[in-house]
């Protein structure tokens, strides 16, 4: 699946939690959003919170098909989210905040607990698909 063949099924998808997503499908649309918030925030940094909010339903709609396809439980991502969320807008209030640049020790810690439950929710959602991929090895043409 191409970057753009992903990002438009997880957009026409918007807010369909049933079915399954492919492994290559999710981190397609997943670094595309990344993209698109990161861009944002050079331009003007309220404009990354928008973008965010904004992906943020087929985000979650994408995680939890992507967790289907892995026969996991899709709770995780769904306690997870206003985790990550509470600690994106935290982090986003840090950076406007001219405490932080005058107390280094505090924006770590900041920074630790805004990277953590990205970090999990990366852990959960990098495992390979419950089903294999068919095998190739049955369709051997012999000379």
């Amino acid at each position: 699946m191409t970057l753009t063949t992903s990002v438009k099924t997880c957009f026409q998808k918007y807010a369909t939690f049933s079915g399954q997503t492919s492994r290559s499908e999710f981190w397609y649309f997943y670094l595309s959003v990344k993209g698109m918030i990161f861009v944002s925030a050079i331009v003007f940094i309220w404009a990354a919170v928008i973008v965010y909010v904004v992906t943020l339903v087929p985000a979650h709609a994408a995680a939890v098909r992507r967790l289907r396809d892995q026969d996991r439980w899709v709770w995780p991502i769904l306690i997870l989210s206003p985790i990550i969320l509470v600690a994106n807008l935290f982090f986003l209030a840090a950076l406007d905040d001219k405490l932080y640049a005058s107390e280094p020790e505090v924006f770590f810690v900041v920074t630790i607990i805004w990277a953590l439950p990205i970090f999990r929710a990366f852990w959960i959602l990098t495992g390979p698909s419950a089903q294999p991929a068919p095998s190739d090895q049955n369709n051997e043409v012999t000379p």
